[in-house]
């Protein structure tokens, strides 16, 4: 049986729950309905006894995730509220890595700015060959504020983090398992059956303690970072609504109309 809500597909692959984002009209990017929509899945996925994994995937070929919805955002640019309104998405990522079951990001197409964020969040990124990560933000005149930021800089270390964040540059699926943001590549069309196969092999093993491990490196990280996270929303928020955000909205819209 599948579900579809605010642009989710949620389905049943025998213990797996597999999140499909489908807005092909977005390119897949997340409005907030879909970011909140997401964590209710995330939250059902971990009451269900039954359930040992969820993989997040996108619908298409061509893009997994084109960051936050900038139509859903347009209405919040000049309100003096709108960036809280922006930065309360943030919760879905925690609620990814708050998730008991592990969550696996099969990654079959092209992941921009809040896309890179999301695969940030997952505790396992399968890659396929033809699809690259973009972190835009920059060109968005904009920076990290869901915590991608903070989890870039634990995953690859400040100066790659950096490189990825100033340059904007987009990153092959080879250098990026090079660099270590992904778990490792796959060939196209094989991300989520790979992922599958991993949920085959952790569910050999008792899911408390699957369960176990995943908080041990939550409450790990989280030691770590201490208020990286808060640090990272109030330069976000500084920006929002600022002339190069405001301009590359409107460039963004002037492309599209």
């Amino acid at each position: 049986m599948t579900d579809t809500h605010h642009g989710l597909r949620v389905e049943r692959r025998a213990s797996t729950v597999l999140i499909t984002i489908d807005r092909p009209q977005a390119r897949n990017a997340l409005s907030r309905a879909t970011a909140q929509q997401l964590e209710q899945d995330l939250l059902q996925a971990s009451a269900d006894p039954a359930a040992r994994a969820v993989v997040i995937t996108g619908a298409g070929q061509d893009v997994f995730a084109a960051g936050g919805d900038l139509r859903d955002f347009e209405p919040l640019v000049h309100q003096q509220v709108g960036a809280r309104d922006v930065l309360e998405m943030g919760a879905t990522m925690h609620a990814i890595e708050s998730c008991e079951l592990p969550v696996i990001a099969a990654v079959q197409g092209m992941a921009f700015g809040g896309g890179c964020e999301l695969i940030l969040a997952c505790d396992l990124v399968i890659l396929e060959e033809h699809a690259t990560l973009t972190f835009r933000e920059a060109a968005m005149g904009l920076s990290t504020g869901w915590g991608g930021g903070t989890r870039l800089v634990e995953r690859v270390g400040p100066m790659t983090a950096a490189r990825a964040l100033f340059l904007g540059e987009s990153i092959r699926a080879n250098d990026a398992l090079a660099m270590g943001l992904v778990s490792t590549v796959v060939p196209r069309g094989r991300s989520v059956e790979e992922a599958l196969a991993w949920v085959g092999r952790i569910e050999r093993f008792p899911r408390a303690a699957i369960a176990g491990i995943k908080r041990m490196l939550r409450e790990v990280r989280s030691e770590r970072r201490a208020h990286a996270f808060e640090r990272e929303a109030e330069v976000f928020a500084s920006l929002w609504g600022k002339s190069d955000h405001l301009a590359a909205m409107q460039a963004f819209f002037a492309k599209r109309s």
